[in-house]
């Protein structure tokens, strides 16, 4: 009894002494304040310009726990995100020649600008899609496609942000 209450003390204060901070800690340091969250829209894909901007929005409120605002006066940080031209490629074959997954790609800027800091970080999503018995992939597909790779890229833009801070 004994033994064990030892070891879980001696884990909580290890644990708690080792300096972990989450890469939200270090993302606060590039994007902070009340943030205005806007995107330059792509005349390929507008539709996921707008789910872009949508998505950057929920990350900045649950990942990092800031404020947003539609007054870009009022902004302490201004962020602005961007869609790279998309491209859908063809991954997998079934066994009678047709496509049967289809990869998404796609690339995301996102600059930032407050009074401290200002920068620019870009990252590549991708995203796998089967498709059955179809010939052609239709919109909605190629929509939720493009959409899935843009938030993984975004992932991929917190974890840069959080090195930017180091830099």
């Amino acid at each position: 009894m004994k033994k064990t209450l030892f070891l879980i003390v001696t884990s909580l204060i290890l644990i708690s002494g080792c300096g972990y901070k989450p890469v939200s800690h270090y993302t606060k340091d590039q994007i902070n304040g009340l943030v205005y969250v806007t995107s330059e829209t792509s005349l390929q894909d507008p539709q996921n310009s707008v789910i872009l901007q949508d998505s950057v929005t929920q990350i900045i409120v649950s990942n990092l726990g800031l404020a947003i605002t539609n007054d870009k006066k009022m902004a302490d940080t201004i962020v602005t995100v961007t869609l790279g031209k998309p491209s859908i490629t063809k991954v997998q074959y079934d066994t009678l020649g047709y496509v049967s997954v289809y990869r998404a790609r796609v690339k995301v800027v996102l600059k930032y600008q407050n009074a401290q800091k200002s920068g620019q970080v870009s990252s590549s999503g991708e995203y796998d899609f089967n498709i059955d018995n179809v010939s052609h992939i239709s919109d909605t597909e190629r929509f939720k496609a493009i959409k899935e790779a843009s938030i993984k890229a975004l992932d991929d833009i917190l974890g840069k942000l959080a090195v930017e801070s180091f830099k």
